[in-house]
Parts: structure tokens; sequence; C-alpha cells
């Protein structure tokens, strides 16, 4: 069984399977925006595609409590990418630095 939890006191949401560390998402909170740095999927998971489900859970969690995302992750930037109705949340003033070129042309018309 597949779950992930946010674990506040590591800065990280978790994901677990049958019990086991499978991966994260480590973050870092700054007044109304979760800055997301870094994600890992572990040795004995990685031949399974664990990254999207991890990632959308702690963007779904930014969506359900109202806060921007800074998406310093390479690979979280690259599924917001994919994903675009998750580019609403990053803030206005910062979308310059994460959003694509086209997404904003969109934005703007």
């Amino acid at each position: 069984m597949q779950t992930v939890h946010d674990n506040p006191a590591d800065s990280e949401f978790d994901m677990y399977i049958d019990g086991e560390i499978a991966g994260w998402v480590r973050y870092r909170v700054e007044g109304s925006e979760i800055w997301m740095l870094y994600t890992a999927i572990t040795r004995a998971f990685h031949d399974r595609v664990l990254a999207d489900p991890l990632i959308q859970t702690a963007l779904d969690d930014a969506h359900r409590r109202r806060i921007g995302v800074l998406p310093f992750c390479p690979l979280v930037r690259q599924y917001m990418r994919l994903h675009p109705e998750y580019l609403g949340l990053i803030p206005a003033g910062r979308s310059t630095l994460f959003r694509p070129r086209r997404a904003l042309e969109a934005a703007a018309s």
C-alpha cells in the first residue's frame, strides 16, 4: 500500500510503500509560500514511477492550504509544466522565475 504524509518535523512529504520509506519531497515554508527544494526516491524503489504521485500530493496539499509554491526542485518544476493546472500555485510576483514562457503568454491573454 502506498501512502504520502506531510512530515513537518523534517520538512518533507514522505512516501511509504508497505510501511517502508520510498521517497520524499523536501520543502521549506517561508511565510505564505512553500519552497519545494528536492525530490528523492530511495534506491529500493528506483525502478518504479513514484515521483509523480508524491509531487502531486505535495502540490494538492499546498493548494488545499492556499499557499504559494516555489518549485526549486527540477522534478517539481517539470511536473508543474506537464500539469499546467498547478502553475497557478506559483505566486504572481514569482511566476517569471519558474513558469515556461508559453504559460506566461497564455495567462496574459
